[in-house]
């Protein structure tokens, strides 16, 4: 197995004192986009980062088949040129129950996984950046995520781009140990056995400064069993917020895409401009401003996020939700 070095202070630490972390690609029949992230990923298993592939099976009715079939070969081929690991599921799981599974096979090994599915595109710099700070997280014995999501890009502002904390979780590019895996995993299965959908929360946790309207959203969206927001319930329960870039340093280019799952209607505005590669000196410390912080979190509300009544997705799930169940929707809204 491969160990990433990173030097802390003046002295580089021995091999045994040094979290492992790798990164896993996550694809599922769309060929084209594979090989782009695989020959991107080259770039990363020249630097001693350990690759893992995973591949999710195609339905036995499906076209697509074939295809998958060829991106197994193609991604077997590269084991002994970039020393990957490559597991493919043989009864599809979709994407809900493939990504847990991979996080979970990878994390057997390593302290801590990067997390890539096919459609996120992010530079050689950006994921080292990423790792460096999930291996300071790990050297402090806490549990943040660690994504790559804002909704500023680069081209806004200057090259400075310090991280910052942000109580929301974005699937596209994110980094998690093994610490935070297990609790997840444990709030999980007690998240499945209750009966009354409702998140307990601690009233330190961000939730608990939602209005109404927003606690209802993010409390439905919780139980509905997607991966990304099952690991936000977790944050919530736990009070745990993630570590983010102030400037955006991954897309997405699944959008509009008929083989998407999440990402079949067209890119937001807010996402038209793509990122670039992250310099030497960004991404080494953390933003200290408290109201440029704040600022951040509440666009990360109205974009990404989606839970605020700016945000156009945010009015369309809280009309949703309004409908479903109107008493108790209009207790929540009358509190907002």
């Amino acid at each position: 197995m491969i160990v990433l070095r990173h030097i802390f202070g003046g002295g580089q630490m021995s091999s045994k004192q040094i979290p492992e972390i790798g990164v896993v690609l996550i694809l599922y029949n769309r060929e084209q986009l594979a090989i782009k992230r695989l020959e991107e990923l080259k770039k990363l298993t020249k630097l001693g980062i350990r690759l893992y592939v995973s591949i999710d099976a195609t339905p036995s009715s499906d076209h697509l088949v074939d295809s998958n079939t060829d991106l197994i070969g193609y991604a077997t081929s590269l084991e002994p040129e970039m020393n990957v690991a490559t597991y493919v599921e043989e009864i599809n799981q979709g994407c809900d129950r493939h990504i847990p599974r991979a996080i979970s096979r990878v994390l057997e090994e390593c302290e801590a996984v990067f997390v890539i599915e096919d459609d996120v595109k992010m530079s050689v710099s950006a994921i080292q950046k990423s790792i460096s700070k999930m291996t300071a997280v790990l050297k402090s014995n806490e549990m943040q995520p660690v994504i790559s999501m804002s909704g500023l890009t680069r081209t806004l502002w200057s090259q400075k781009n310090p991280w910052r904390r942000t109580p929301y979780f974005s699937p596209w590019g994110f980094g998690i140990n093994r610490q935070f895996w297990r609790a997840h995993l444990e709030l999980e299965e007690e998240r499945k056995r209750k009966s009354n959908f409702q998140l307990e929360t601690p009233k330190s946790s961000y939730y608990w400064s939602l209005g109404g309207r927003r606690q209802f959203i993010w409390n439905e969206r919780c139980f509905r069993g997607n991966y990304d927001y099952s690991i936000q319930a977790t944050l919530f329960q736990l009070g745990l917020d993630s570590i983010a870039p102030t400037l955006r340093i991954a897309d997405n280019e699944g959008f509009g895409g008929l083989d998407s799952t999440h990402t079949r209607f067209g890119k937001p505005r807010f996402l038209k401009i793509n990122s670039r590669g992250v310099s030497e000196f960004s991404l080494t410390s953390e933003l200290t401003c408290r109201i440029c912080a704040k600022f951040l979190v509440y666009l990360d509300s109205i974009t990404w996020a989606g839970d605020s009544l700016i945000s156009k997705r945010g009015r369309i799930v809280g009309l949703r939700s309004l409908l479903r169940n109107p008493r108790l929707s209009l207790k929540r809204y009358a509190r907002n």
